[in-house]
């Protein structure tokens, strides 16, 4: 399979006063399609940070990533905002649904400023609804749903439009032990349909679920 993100010597320098900080340290890896790649590390160590250059939210100060053969680290804001809204898909430790909003209402926040049909929205968050086994917590807001519930919710919302990578950062840290390892089998099988995922996570049993580890410390790949 070809490689669908590319590292090439990225670092990241953060300046706080007369303070040098450096989060992310020549680093180069690639992930490709179809791959279910761990990146793991203590707290601190600087994996977040790259998770966020991977998915365009944060950019490198030093070095490139190519996302599909294209070098994303230099592209504009529009650009990046496009890359985000169609072939990324982020899940994160804390579920970051609506409150107010349902379960088919959060998942289809994506598609807020689409260009796609109603009929093609609804096909697409009903879709990835199924995907995760919430078909019958549709109308449900956040707070009649349970934490691994929550977090189902939080990965339809990213399968929704149907990227070509989703990224996870601590996706059971703010869960129990039976209900992160029913979210990981749940990546388990996307990933055994094709889904390309990069997960950071602090913990190893975490990490075995995935095809790939990556061990991260000090900003650096060891």
């Amino acid at each position: 399979m070809p490689d669908l993100i590319e590292a090439h010597n990225i670092s990241k320098t953060f300046y706080m006063g007369p303070s040098v900080i450096e989060v992310v340290r020549n680093v180069s890896f690639s992930v490709r399609k179809g791959d279910f790649t761990a990146i793991m590390g203590p707290s601190g160590s600087g994996k977040t940070t790259l998770l966020n250059i991977i998915g365009c939210l944060d950019r490198p100060s030093e070095g490139k990533i190519l996302f599909d053969g294209k070098d994303v680290s230099r592209a504009s804001d529009t650009a990046l905002s496009f890359i985000r809204a169609t072939k990324i898909g982020f899940v994160f430790q804390t579920f970051f649904l609506i409150p107010h909003l349902n379960t088919y209402e959060n998942v289809a926040l994506p598609f807020l400023y689409s260009s796609y049909s109603q009929e093609e929205i609804n096909n697409r968050t009903i879709d990835a609804i199924a995907r995760v086994g919430l078909t019958h917590r549709l109308n449900h807001k956040p707070s009649a749903l349970s934490g691994g519930e929550m977090q189902r919710a939080a990965i339809a919302r990213a399968l929704a439009i149907r990227p070509e990578v989703i990224l996870a950062d601590e996706p059971t840290g703010s869960l129990d032990a039976g209900t992160g390892a029913a979210i990981l089998h749940l990546f388990k099988s996307l990933h055994d349909q094709g889904a390309t995922i990069v997960m950071v996570t602090h913990d190893k049993e975490v990490a075995n679920y995935a095809q790939t580890r990556l061990f991260f410390k000090d900003g650096k790949l060891h």
